[in-house]
């Protein structure tokens, strides 16, 4: 009989399935939750719940976790004979999805307020539940971003509203006439129908409503109301959004709508993207606490009286944002008195001449947008935005008095100049582009110190927390022109893209482990691609084309998982494109091209030739190199010793030196005598052929014999001079 043999390990794998099975219990089941639900039990009487044992809630008659998390996420009590007043635990499952606890008759609602704690909470049913007298049901109903068919809301009148204080329907995509329902909630305090097919008829959407604080009617389609009604009861309102609403006209004309207490009311005031034109009117600087103007998108023009009367919002000015209009004429120097400007934003307008040097006083200034102007001049010592036509360098202050800044911007302008290392010092600085310039010099490698960009932008939160201003910035990432709202909260950039910089890459930059987007094209770096690249684990983006770069692509950038934009195309790079995880998505052999010694996919070009060529030339010229260099040295330490052993000896030994001129002497005067003697032996013998008619060839070789044995003979020590003598 044959045994089967159970590995030894076999064992031990049991024992951790069943340890494993074992902690299920334990693990499935949040321990607060779990509490919370048998504070629930004890607080009613339901015998039904006698179940709810264990470790293990998740496993209760009921009860749904999700399977992930282990959070409960479904409740579902319905018909089991609760009795008593439903205990508030109930509001510490915040991750509830759905909570029905219908057909309990004897159940009673003493309180809503705990409901408001579900903010998860996607499906409620309390139908044949007891309400208690007097309970505030529905204070807050917020259904932000739900998908409601368009024959509910109108059904809705039946429900008891007159305690609903915050009604919340914005982007829920409702395509109809606001429900009239809606017109008679005069207990609001908060209405939000941004990001919706409404048609709204405003003032009357707004009207009677006294108690309202905040209200946002953005993007829908307006209906002009009556510009006689009057707003001067809405002394509570502190906030009304206004923008995207198709509203034409001139502003003018709703000046006695914006009459009363609620010029001490309003705070902030949003009328971007819509058609508005004229002239920006004088009655807004009566808004005494006017903290955030935003009328972006307009067709506004600004008259000086105009500008005059906004120096009564100075103080307590936050934000102006006045960008995308038809603003012309210098920047007044009266804005630099606005201490308390948190950001400022006159893009894309027509503002001219040369900006006022007075904003050093404004510290806590966050967003200055100046770009897209015709402004000309040189760049004052603070802070301001790109294209328009500045020129000259950028002062070195600009690094210190601005702590808050989070955007420089200077793109496509004439600045020229080095750029200043003091840069780093702006410890807030989150995005920064110097592209499209004329500067010079190397990268500063002080530019590795930005504190914001050395980690992990998730923790940055919102770029600019100034009020309602909104964060659109045109970005240049991944080859593309991009305006950026939402996403600036996480997007990190550095671009000094197109300018005249030169040098290698600083390795400090490889420190700013949060960067998200790096472009360095079109300068004349040198040098070759640091390995380090790879530290920066939140790259997106890597552009380093059209420099004249050399070597190899490190293979560590493999590693960079979130790289989806990568640009080494216009270099002198060399060797086999590396290949693996992120790196094997890039099939686009632009991004590669321009780089005669670079081989491999996704380039048509095959190692095979270019990769054992190319080093085996190289490995031959490095040992060509190398012999000859020796040989270099090899032959002036010969010369050198064999100089010094020759003159030295000559030089300090007197006898050695005697000895020395004697040979040198004798061997002259051998030289002499065999000269002197074989001229005459030739002399004779030449004249005896004549006489004796001997031919000319005997003659020559007659010659060739006699010098040869002269020389012959004058280097022997017997040399003497009768032995010559029969041929004399």
């Amino acid at each position: 009989m044959e045994v089967v043999r159970v590995p030894q390990s076999m064992p031990i794998v049991f024992a951790l399935f069943f340890l494993l099975f074992q902690a299920r219990e334990f693990s499935c089941c949040h321990d607060t939750e779990r509490q919370s639900l048998l504070k629930f039990k004890r607080g009613i009487t339901a015998g039904q719940l006698s179940s709810w044992v264990g470790k293990d809630c998740c496993l209760w008659p009921g009860v749904g976790c999700n399977n992930s998390t282990g959070h409960i996420i479904h409740l579902s009590l319905q018909n089991i004979g609760l009795e008593g007043p439903i205990p508030h635990q109930l509001r510490n499952l915040s991750n509830l999805r759905v909570l029905d606890l219908s057909s309990n008759s004897l159940l009673l609602l003493d309180n809503s307020r705990w409901l408001s704690r579900l903010a998860s909470l996607q499906h409620l049913d309390l139908s044949y539940v007891s309400f208690a007298r007097g309970v505030k049901w529905l204070q807050a109903l917020i259904l932000y971003q739900c998908i409601i068919p368009d024959h509910i809301l109108p059904s809705l009148p039946h429900l008891n509203f007159t305690s609903l204080a915050t009604l919340d329907l914005s982007y829920t995509y409702f395509n109809s006439t606001l429900p009239g329902w809606l017109l008679n909630l005069t207990s609001l305090e908060f209405l939000y129908l941004g990001g919706n097919y409404f048609s709204i008829p405003f003032p009357d959407a707004i009207e009677n409503k006294v108690f309202l604080k905040e209200v946002d009617l953005s993007y829908n389609h307006f209906i002009y109301g009556d510009p006689s009604v009057r707003l001067e009861e809405h002394c509570q309102l502190q906030v009304l959004s206004l923008s995207w609403m198709n509203m034409t006209g001139d502003l003018n004309q709703f000046k006695g709508m914006f009459s009363g207490c609620i010029r001490e009311s309003l705070r902030s005031l949003d009328l971007g993207g819509n058609q508005l034109n004229g002239s920006l009117p004088e009655w807004l600087g009566e808004f005494k606490n006017l903290e955030s103007l935003l009328l972006f998108s307009n067709s506004f023009s600004v008259s000086q009286k105009a500008w005059e009367a906004f120096q009564a919002l100075l103080t307590w000015f936050f934000e102006a944002t006045l960008s995308m209009n038809n603003i012309e004429g210098p920047v007044p120097s009266s804005m630099c008195r606005m201490t308390n400007l948190l950001a400022v934003d006159l893009s894309r307008n027509h503002l001219s001449k040369e900006l006022p040097n007075c904003w050093q006083d404004l510290t806590d200034l966050a967003v200055f947008d100046m770009s897209s102007n015709n402004l000309t001049g040189v760049l004052p010592s603070t802070v301001y935005l790109g294209s328009n036509e500045f020129t000259g360098g950028i002062p070195s202050s600009i690094g210190h008095g601005l702590p808050h800044l989070k955007i420089l911007i200077l793109r496509s302008n004439r600045f020229h100049g080095h750029i200043p290392p003091q840069l780093s010092n702006l410890s807030s600085l989150q995005i920064l582009d110097l592209s499209h310039n004329s500067f010079i010099g190397t990268i500063p490698p002080t530019f590795g110190n930005f504190s914001s960009i050395r980690i992990s932008p998730k923790s940055l939160g919102k770029i600019v927390d100034v009020g309602s201003y909104k964060e659109t910035i045109l970005l240049v990432t991944k080859n593309q022109e991009n305006f950026y709202d939402k996403l600036l909260s996480i997007m990190t950039t550095l671009d000094l893209s197109d300018n005249n910089l030169s040098g290698q890459i600083p390795e400090q930059i490889t420190s700013l482990l949060g960067l998200w987007n790096l472009n360095l094209s079109g300068n004349h770096l040198t040098g070759e691609i640091t390995h380090k690249f790879s530290q920066l684990i939140e790259l997106e983006s890597l552009d380093l084309s059209r420099n004249q770069l050399s070597g190899s692509i490190p293979p560590a950038l493999s590693n960079l998982t979130f790289l989806s934009h990568f640009n080494v195309s216009y270099n002198n790079l060399t060797g086999s494109i590396p290949s693996g995880n992120q790196l094997n998505t890039f099939t686009d052999p632009s991004a590669f091209m321009g780089n005669p010694f670079l081989c491999g996919f996704p380039l048509n070009n095959s190692c095979d030739k270019v990769v054992t060529d190319e080093p085996a030339y190289k490995n031959e010229i490095k040992t060509h190199n190398h012999d000859a260099i020796w040989l270099y040295i090899s032959a002036v330490l010969g010369f050198v010793l064999g100089f010094w052993v020759v003159w030295g000896v000559l030089l300090f030994s007197e006898a050695s030196r005697h000895s020395y001129f004697r040979v040198v002497d004798d061997f002259f005067d051998r030289v002499y005598v065999s000269v002197v003697l074989n001229f005459r032996l030739i002399k004779r013998k030449v004249w005896n052929i004549i006489e004796n008619k001997v031919s000319l060839s005997c003659v020559v070789a007659l010659c060739e014999c006699l010098f040869c044995k002269t020389l012959s003979s004058s280097s022997s020590p017997e040399f003497d001079i009768v032995h010559y003598a029969p041929l004399l």
